[in-house]
């Protein structure tokens, strides 16, 4: 069996670890580097149909609000109509 000296040993343990730490920083920096682009790809798809999406919901609470307005001032009408004729 090799006799290696204790501060060898040490040595060499602290260079493993030195290894490992850079391997992980290069794992955890690739993976940051995937989810940077799939960030890009939601900010460039996503986020336009959002906007897109909204003014449509825009639009159609606006023409909801012009039906329910013109159905109020048909049923007023209606009743006024039926007023007079009752009293005719």
């Amino acid at each position: 069996m090799l006799k290696i000296n204790i501060s060898h040993k040490i040595y060499f343990m602290g260079a493993v670890q030195f290894l490992l730490i850079l391997l992980v920083g290069l794992v955890g920096y690739l993976q940051m580097a995937k989810i940077g682009t799939g960030l890009v790809g939601i900010a460039e798809e996503d986020i336009p149909l959002t906007n897109k999406i909204s003014l449509i919901s825009e639009s159609q609470l606006r023409q909801t609000i012009l039906f329910e307005k013109l159905m109020f001032k048909t049923a007023l009408l209606r009743g006024v109509l039926l007023a007079q004729n009752s009293m005719n």
